[in-house]
Parts: structure tokens; C-alpha cells; sequence
């Protein structure tokens, strides 16, 4: 029998998002602060949406997305992307857009990230500006460019060559995807042309089945960009009366 499922409504995500990020460990409670939610956009047999969590002052305190359980179940059997403009847009933090990859055959190195996974990109870039991306021919020296060293969190790798669209991935060698132990969840730093072009928190699908909550610190580097606020941690969270999941950047720090 296939499964039926209820279509969430703007208002509608709206309550899931407060509720969810009121269980979260690094914000404030829910009813203290804002929440503006983005358009709805498919992917499976649901829809997800961002959403951007701001204090009394206007101040930004998340940034994120909200998707139901239900989400996980339907999921097309090729890759897919999904974008989403940032709820609220605002220029306090340097992040642009979010764009989901579902990978159900998961992507290279196989032998680490082999697993039916989501990538979940914050991008600083503009869309136009991945559009352009190819990673091959002359763009493959901006893909390699290395950025400054105050720039790159700590212990953070560069990965051999780039991705359309994407860039360069960095990579934290002491993950444990990389000592011995299976890949479940882990972060990604990106750069493009010498600079900071995105964070990535990637979950395998098993890892959000299992409801597992992650409110860790979040790499920090030397140098930011100039005016801006920079998140501190990051959050998958999952809401057992709403049974909604939330990926977020939170605990953002003016530099």
C-alpha cells in the first residue's frame, strides 16, 4: 500500500521549527525569538524548508532547515538537489543558500562515504557564481587554489581535486570516518578560488533513523570575513511530538 502524506503548510512548518529548536541545546527558548521559514521546495514525497532564527534585537541565532520524517521515506533512487534561498535573507552572516544532496548511492571515496547519505550545504557563494563551477580546464586552478591558513580551521585537509558546483572539499583526518569506525555523520569545509565557499554537515539516512542528536562545537578558523557572524556549533536535531528533523547552524558570534 503506499503511503499517504499530510502536505505541510507555511504556517505549519513554521510551529515545527519553533518547536524544534526549542529542544535545542545551544538556543534560546523558542517563544523568546523568531523564526521566518523560506518556500517550500520538493524532494521525495514531502517538502523541506529553511528556516532563520533571530532574537528580539534582529540579531541572527540560527540558520537552517526543518523537514518531517516522512521525508525519508519515498526517496528518489538517483541523486537529486535540492536549493533553498535562506529564510529572512540577511547580510549578517555570509551565508547565501542551502542546497540539499540526497546521494543514494552515496559519493566518492566509496570505501568512507559509500552509504545512502544527505549532504547539507550552507553556501557563502552565489548561485551564479556555482552555476560555474566545472572543476576541469582553467577552473580547475581555482578549484586548487589554496586560501589563506588562518582561513582553514584547524586540521582541515584539502581532498584531491573539486566538484561542479561544489569546489574544493576539506576534510578533518581525525574524523571517525577516517580512524576505523563507520561513517554516520561528520563536517566538510569547502573553498573556491582561495576562498570560503561552504560548511557541510553530512547523516546518512541510517543516522537520522536512528534519532540521534548532534549539538557539536563547530571548527573554528583564525580569519572571517570582516562585519560578519559566524556560527559556533552545529545542530541535527529530531522532534519526537512534531517528528520533524533540523539541521542547523547555530551560536553565531559577530567577528
Amino acid at each position: 500500500m503506499p503511503h499517504s502524506f499530510p502536505s505541510l503548510t507555511r504556517a505549519g512548518v513554521l510551529t515545527l521549527a519553533l518547536a524544534a529548536l526549542a529542544a535545542l541545546a545551544a538556543a534560546p527558548a523558542a517563544a523568546q525569538t523568531r523564526v521566518a521559514v523560506s518556500d517550500a521546495q520538493p524532494l521525495g514525497a514531502t517538502t523541506v524548508q529553511s528556516f532563520t532564527q533571530t532574537d528580539v534585537q534582529g540579531r541572527v541565532i540560527a540558520i537552517g532547515i526543518t523537514f518531517p520524517e516522512s521525508m525519508l521515506i519515498g526517496l528518489p533512487a538517483q541523486p537529486v538537489e535540492t536549493v533553498l534561498r535562506i529564510a529572512q535573507a540577511t547580510t549578517q552572516t555570509p551565508f547565501t543558500h542551502i542546497a540539499i544532496d540526497w546521494n543514494p548511492q552515496g559519493h566518492e571515496p566509496q570505501q568512507i562515504y559509500g552509504k545512502p547519505h544527505f549532504d547539507f550545504h550552507f553556501y557563502t557563494l552565489s548561485e551564479q557564481t556555482r552555476a560555474g563551477i566545472t572543476a576541469s580546464g582553467d577552473d580547475l586552478a581555482r578549484v586548487e587554489k589554496k586560501p589563506n591558513p588562518d582561513s582553514v580551521p584547524a586540521g582541515y585537509v584539502p581532498t584531491p581535486g573539486g566538484v561542479p558546483q561544489m569546489g574544493a572539499h576539506w576534510i578533518n583526518p581525525k574524523s571517525a570516518e577516517f580512524n576505523g569506525q563507520p561513517f554516520t555523520q561528520t563536517l566538510i569545509y569547502g573553498f573556491y578560488d582561495g576562498n570560503f565557499a561552504f560548511v557541510e554537515p553530512m547523516a546518512t539516512t541510517a543516522f537520522l533513523q536512528s534519532k540521534a542528536q548532534v549539538d557539536e562545537a563547530l571548527p573554528q578558523p583564525k580569519a572571517y570575513a570582516a562585519g560578519k557572524s559566524f556560527p559556533t556549533r552545529y545542530t541535527i536535531a529530531f522532534d519526537d511530538k512534531t517528528h520533524t528533523y533540523t539541521v542547523a547552524l547555530t551560536g553565531f558570534e559577530p567577528r
